[in-house]
């Protein structure tokens, strides 16, 4: 007779207890919120920096078009009531118009004001339109259109300066019609914006206001006409810079932060350059206007070294 043979009974295992699956759940949480932390803001500084590419990207896309169709092509930027804007649009100037006929002209009736006798500008020529007299490159701006007829135009130079012609003289006109979209935009994503209070020609003296930007570039590929703020539609006498930074920032803050980027225009050769801020002026951190040109630092030295 075959005798069984028992084998002991297996060795129990106990499982975690609740206080242990407390205690890894967390150091794992607490690992997860310190790793989060460090993450994010390289995250954050890398959308900026991203930003700041794309938006050099489109503006050289504006002056090579410019210079491929022998047409003023540039770009637009229209901010949201906080002065922040995410959204780049190309525009170009349509066709000039310089009257009905090859010999028309406009009469000089006042030391601010033309007399057209043409009637064609209807439906093309607006308030706002620049306006280039006897064929010189002397800008004037129209500021008030009456119909007529004869139609009048009231302008004043973009210099401050008169007409400077006799009363009754007739000249030979050109009228630069207002930049209209082109086709192709650029959409920044969060958090990166450009902070169109920061934004500006030169350094200014006084803080710039928000508000919409734009800028054209010629066929040769200088930067032929800016509007900002401050000044509307001008000739640029100095680089353009765009600010890029972090949406939630206020101007101030933003213009310090080491994390925004600089994108500028060079006003003579149209060459544009991106660099990093050079961040709070070191000392005078303070004071807002010293910040601004302190952090554009990094970009005038690449102006100076000769970069694209």
């Amino acid at each position: 007779m075959r005798s069984r043979t028992y084998l002991p009974a297996a060795v129990n295992r106990s499982a975690f207890t609740l206080i242990e699956l407390m205690v890894i759940v967390t150091i794992v949480l607490a690992l997860t919120m310190i790793t989060v932390r460090a993450v994010v803001p390289n995250t954050e500084a890398r959308r900026i920096r991203e930003g700041a590419r794309m938006v050099d990207s489109f503006i050289h896309g504006a002056r090579a078009r410019a210079i491929e169709t022998g047409r003023p092509f540039g770009v637009q930027i229209v901010p949201r009531a906080d002065g922040k804007a995410f959204v780049l649009e190309y525009i170009r100037v349509p066709e000039p118009y310089a009257g009905d006929t090859l010999t028309s002209r406009a009469e000089v009736i006042a030391s601010d004001e033309l007399q057209i006798d043409d009637t064609g500008w209807r439906g093309l020529v607006e308030v706002g339109d620049t306006i280039l007299l006897n064929h010189t490159s002397r800008m004037f701006q129209i500021t008030q259109i009456n119909i007529g007829p004869p139609a009048r135009w009231h302008v004043i130079s973009t210099d401050g300066s008169p007409l400077g012609y006799l009363t009754g003289t007739r000249i030979a006109y050109k009228v630069l019609r207002s930049p209209e979209k082109a086709g192709g935009e650029l959409e920044l994503l969060e958090p990166a914006a450009i902070d169109t209070g920061a934004c500006s020609v030169g350094h200014p003296s006084t803080l710039p206001g928000t508000g919409p930007i734009a800028f054209l570039f010629s066929p040769g590929g200088a930067l032929m006409s800016a509007h900002t703020p401050a000044l509307g539609w001008h000739r640029p006498t100095e680089p353009l810079y765009l600010h890029i930074g972090k949406v939630e920032n206020v101007m101030e803050d933003s213009i310090k932060d080491m994390d925004s980027y600089w994108v500028s225009i060079n006003h003579q050769t149209g060459l544009v350059v991106a660099a990093e801020s050079a961040g709070p002026h070191p000392t005078t951190p303070g004071n807002t206007l010293d910040n601004l040109r302190h952090s554009r630092g990094l970009v005038q030295a690449k102006f100076t070294l000769g970069s694209r």
